[in-house]
């Protein structure tokens, strides 16, 4: 049976800047997805301008089950 840790990710959209904001968010996603994170549940396809973007990550882990939330 699959262990896995999880982490919550919650990134205001004033955190975001119009200009390279999509740039540093990818490449914060990528750097997430190469270090073993897939994306569970995400908001990304209908966040709104007020709304803070959402991201629920898992990998799986060999040791004990773990929870970590990040906010940005």
């Amino acid at each position: 049976m699959a262990k896995w840790e999880y982490k919550l990710i919650r990134i205001g959209m004033n955190q975001v800047p119009a200009l390279g904001g999509k740039d540093r968010l990818s490449d914060k996603l990528n750097a997430l997805i190469q270090d073993g994170w897939e994306i569970v549940e995400s908001n990304l396809r209908n966040v709104r301008a007020e709304e803070p973007i959402v991201l629920l990550l898992r990998r799986e882990r060999t040791g004990a089950i773990g929870f970590t939330r990040e906010e940005k």
